[in-house]
């Protein structure tokens, strides 16, 4: 099957708690500390708030959610170039993302090159998110995560 990747919109919210379900049922669920009404609140403030952004992998028809990620818009001081003061950093931070385990590599990269575009739109000086200390090195290198 192949997937696209866009942005959720109100229709897709079935698909995306079913994806969300196995998420919270499988062995990763304990990487993921919000709940489903912490996701339900990302997903209406999409709607209204133009810094938070859920893309989702959906199979071509949009009935299936293969997999889904939570972005958050924020802002980090950091020392200006010249090293005399403090400047806002737009960056975006990943709360959450997960694809299931049968997506072929290929779909997957669909979703980050979505979320990449995303922040390179919104002008972000990079898009980050957390990663366990014990985040495996051989992930980390197939990725490119650090």
């Amino acid at each position: 099957m192949r997937f696209i990747a866009r942005q959720a919109t109100l229709e897709d919210w079935g698909p995306l708690v079913s994806c969300w379900n196995d998420l919270k049922g499988g062995r990763h669920a304990w990487k993921i500390t919000g709940g489903l009404p912490v996701l339900r609140s990302y997903f209406h403030l999409m709607g209204v708030q133009p810094g938070i952004f859920i893309p989702l992998l959906v199979d071509e028809l949009g009935i299936h959610v293969q997999g889904f990620a939570v972005i958050e818009e924020c802002i980090q001081p950091s020392i200006s170039p010249n090293g005399l003061g403090m400047v806002n950093c737009l960056h975006g931070f990943i709360r959450a993302l997960y694809v299931r385990s049968n997506t072929p590599p290929e779909e997957s990269q669909k979703l980050d090159g979505l979320m990449t575009g995303w922040s390179k739109m919104r002008k972000h000086e990079f898009l980050c998110g957390n990663c366990r200390k014990d985040f495996p090195e051989r992930f980390a290198a197939k990725y490119g995560y650090e």
